[in-house]
């Protein structure tokens, strides 16, 4: 295309020009809010649309969760009765006969104790000032001084109680087993959201878990 040159023209030239641009940059204005409102109604038309097909998936997902919590039930009311299982057991793994099929229930579950756990942490802190503060004893306290360290919601982790009383167990200390066993009975874990996992074994022997969520696939 030739280029123009604005000093050759005639002013009325140039104002038809400036009317053609303005003209042109108008169109590309009105051609630009066309394409946005295009693609808000295709957006809009399709949260709705997968809204549907998702709320719907939800609530059949919601179904399934609660028959095949109903469906194990006697399974888990047998089990308890002839294995002398507590209630309170959190989770449950059952494997078909074959070995090939997994499936898991139960519940999540937020560590919590309740106030004697208070008393306990004190007979082991009790115990500690009474150990000689030599390069041997002075590491045992900070071990186990560091199992009694809470976590961000202010309680102990059961794993790391598992590992005080292993301690208490090899140091023979009545008041320092007793501590630790008032912790392990304090501890009352909160039953959170139900759950359910499935697995099966591919060829090579590993197991493959079976997608229940749309950020599993």
């Amino acid at each position: 295309m030739e280029d123009i040159n604005l000093t050759n023209l005639t002013s009325e030239q140039r104002d038809s020009l400036m009317k053609q641009l303005a003209a042109q940059q108008q169109q590309e204005k009105q051609k630009k809010e066309e394409e946005k409102r295009a693609y808000k109604e295709l957006a809009n038309e399709t949260v709705e649309s997968a809204f549907v097909y998702l709320a719907d998936t939800s609530k059949k997902l919601k179904e399934v969760k609660k028959m095949v919590f109903d469906n194990f039930k006697s399974v888990l009311d047998l089990k308890k009765d002839l294995f002398n299982i507590e209630g309170n057991q959190a989770s449950h793994t059952f494997t078909s006969t074959d070995g090939k099929k997994r499936i898991t229930i139960g519940y999540r579950t937020n560590d919590n104790y309740d106030d004697t756990c208070k008393a306990g942490i004190e007979k082991v802190k009790n115990y500690l000032k009474s150990l000689a503060q030599d390069e041997k004893t002075g590491s045992l306290v900070e071990i186990i001084t560091e199992l009694l360290t809470r976590d961000k919601s202010g309680n102990l982790k059961p794993s790391r109680v598992i590992k005080l009383y292993q301690h208490a167990m090899n140091s023979g200390n009545a008041d320092f087993i007793e501590g630790v066993d008032i912790i392990q009975k304090a501890y009352n874990p909160q039953f959170t959201k139900t759950f359910i996992t499935a697995a099966e074994k591919n060829e090579q022997g590993e197991w493959i878990a079976v997608p229940l969520s749309m950020t599993d696939n």
